[in-house]
């Protein structure tokens, strides 16, 4: 099977910059836990003249092959929006892009679910690849 990448930016109305920041670090520790090939930070914008990359700290890019690694990872963004009321994240797969709000919350599990079929390997692959920022 053939790896597949998943982009997840996180957004938490509530913090920071630099909290967000810290928060989607300690959420990248959590889907290392998972079997999943690769997850680093996306690559950011870099502003005309300056040197070097710029790394999004917002934004996951997670590589992965097994199907029940994407259910596991979209209940652990699930989850992350469940521990404050402005949280929101967006995946982006090889063929849509889904966004969860904490505040719809109860009204997400049919999108959730069609979601996971048309992004599971196999399943449209291909079709569209999650951009990377920059």
């Amino acid at each position: 099977m053939q790896d597949f990448a998943i982009s997840v930016s996180f957004d938490d109305g509530e913090a920071s910059p630099e909290r967000l920041a810290r928060l989607v670090a300690a959420v990248r520790q959590e889907v290392r836990q998972l079997d999943v090939a690769a997850v680093e930070f996306a690559q950011g914008t870099v502003p005309d003249g300056a040197r070097g990359g710029a790394m999004d700290f917002t934004t996951l890019l997670v590589t992965l092959a097994a199907s029940p690694v994407l259910v596991e990872l979209v209940k652990m963004a699930t989850a992350w929006i469940a521990r404050a009321k402005d949280r929101s994240v967006e995946l982006v797969g090889p063929c849509s892009t889904l966004r969860l709000t904490g505040a719809a919350a109860a009204g997400q599990e049919v999108l959730i679910r069609e979601w996971l079929a048309a992004n599971q390997p196999g399943a449209g692959a291909g079709l569209r690849s999650p951009d990377k920022p920059g």
